[in-house]
């Protein structure tokens, strides 16, 4: 078994950590929380400086291409703020949310550090920092709010990638401010999501316990295709938990991205534990009193 060092354990102000972003040189890493920002150097793993603004709730971060800047979603605010790496001062505000209802999910640089893209539950605005205007807002087609979680510039800055709780992933222009691409297939909310450093696959985590990538090159004979889909478990297989009791009480996970609720001990079985004859009898009874309560369900409603 393969140990994890733990090289270095440190405080931030006090709150709930929601945001977290190293530099791109490594060299720094920012963390967000309920009470402001806090910048660390990680070659001396000491704080060089807290910066509070109150009332600030972070919920997104992200250094530019040459971590100059960093700019600070407020989930709750209505700006991105826009601070310099060395001092923590303001060198610029963007207007954020437009509406109360909704919350501030995410920000990212493009490549070149020009332009800021962010979105609220409803919309992703992409802003020039240099002209200190809206260049583009793209929006969702469906009049629902998406609820959009994520987002992420490809690597040559001509297109973003987003993700939401209508659990499509989506693929814009950024010079049209048009949507390209709906990739389907996660059954659950997207949460987070990456391009390769090539541009040509997009890589999303959902809800439903499933990585998903995606070819995303027009030049493709696969375009649009879900490349790979990764399971993200506890793996059981071989654990030894014969004896052990108190394992009854309810849960609730997911077996290749559908969900599934029963005892813990029904988990540690799907996931490859050994049981003995006791928790294996446990397991078939439950299995069996829940079918035949599907089934009398089924009766009632025909």
């Amino acid at each position: 078994m393969t140990l994890t060092k733990l090289l270095a354990a440190w405080s931030c102000l006090g709150g709930r950590i929601k945001a977290l972003q190293f530099s791109r040189d490594g060299k720094q890493l920012v963390c967000g929380d309920q009470e402001g920002v806090k910048l660390w150097d990680f070659d001396l793993s000491e704080g060089i400086c807290s910066w509070l603004y109150t009332p600030l709730e972070v919920g997104s971060l992200a250094f530019d291409r040459d971590d100059a800047q960093i700019a600070i979603g407020d989930l709750l605010g209505s700006y991105i703020w826009i601070l310099g790496s060395e001092t923590g001062a303001e060198v610029g505000r963007v207007p954020g949310r437009l509406s109360p209802l909704s919350l501030l999910r995410d920000v990212c640089f493009d490549p070149n550090g020009d332009v800021l893209a962010y979105c609220d539950d409803r919309e992703i605005r992409i802003w020039s920092l240099s002209e200190q205007r809206e260049m583009k807002v793209l929006r969702y087609e469906s009049e629902r709010k998406p609820h959009i979680t994520c987002i992420a510039f490809s690597p040559n800055g001509t297109r973003i990638a987003s993700g939401a709780y209508d659990k499509t992933v989506r693929i814009w222009s950024v010079s049209a401010g048009e949507q390209l691409l709906c990739l389907r297939g996660h059954t659950g909310y997207i949460y987070d999501l990456e391009w390769m450093t090539n541009g040509l696959r997009v890589i999303s985590g959902s809800a439903d316990s499933t990585v998903r990538i995606w070819d995303v090159d027009p030049d493709s004979p696969r375009f649009r295709d879900c490349l790979k889909v990764l399971e993200v478990k506890m793996n059981c297989q071989g654990m030894q938990i014969s004896g052990t009791r108190g394992l009854e009480q309810e849960m609730t996970w997911r077996v290749k991205g559908e969900g599934r609720k029963g005892m813990l001990l029904e988990f540690f079985a799907d996931r490859g534990a050994v049981l003995d004859e006791e928790q294996q009898r446990i397991v078939a009874e439950a299995r069996k009193q829940r079918k035949a309560a599907e089934e009398s369900v089924e009766e009632i409603e025909f």
